[in-house]
């Protein structure tokens, strides 16, 4: 990822069943800016499996597309999750 054709989405927020729709919306829209995007997992609250798929549907995107997406610094709960399912691969590890 090239830092002048790159920016940061944050998620401030739960990545449950409960808020799937309306994240899943946001990165839509996050997904059709140019350049690529960084997925800060810093402050997400509650995560659950519906949260893991989201992310590994971004994953998905990235390798259909010219588009690189580096998910990083995933809050305590969201490791815990990644942990349970042995994924070491999802969250880039700089």
């Amino acid at each position: 990822m090239t830092d002048s054709a790159s920016y940061v989405f944050n998620i401030q927020e739960d990545m449950t069943i409960y808020t799937a729709a309306n994240i899943r919306e946001k990165l839509l829209l996050e997904l059709e800016k140019e350049g690529d995007m960084e997925i800060d997992l810093s402050g997400v609250t509650e995560f659950d499996s519906t949260g893991y798929q989201l992310l590994l549907a971004c994953k998905c995107e990235s390798k259909t597309g010219d588009k690189v997406i580096k998910i990083t610094n995933p809050s305590s709960v969201v490791s815990e999750v990644l942990h349970l399912y042995r994924d070491t691969e999802t969250v880039s590890q700089d």
